[in-house]
């Protein structure tokens, strides 16, 4: 399985949910955790995709990540459909709170 379809499950998951996935690039710039997803409400979730065997961010992706949480935002990184949904499930109990 590749990288491409991590993100064409977590796309159709959020279609499902009601929400709206962006593909963003970071213009001259590394690090991208780059599937931002847009759901009712204001919310926020932004996801990084990797294929299945890779096991690990790249180290720019890992102080993105870093830096997103710090400021707040709900970023994560899935490297399996297992982990997209449960990515999805818990973004969805901690709005709930």
């Amino acid at each position: 399985m590749k990288e491409a379809a991590i993100e064409a499950y977590l796309r159709k998951r959020v279609n499902e949910l009601g929400g709206r996935h962006r593909k963003v690039v970071y213009q001259g710039r590394g690090g991208a955790l780059d599937d931002w997803i847009f759901f009712p409400g204001g919310k926020l979730l932004i996801v990084e995709c990797k294929r299945p065997k890779k096991n690990s961010l790249d180290p720019l992706q890992v102080e993105e990540l870093k830096f997103l949480r710090s400021m707040g935002f709900d970023a994560h990184w899935a490297n399996t459909k297992e982990e997209i949904d449960r990515i999805l499930t818990e973004f969805f109990i901690d709005s709930l709170v």
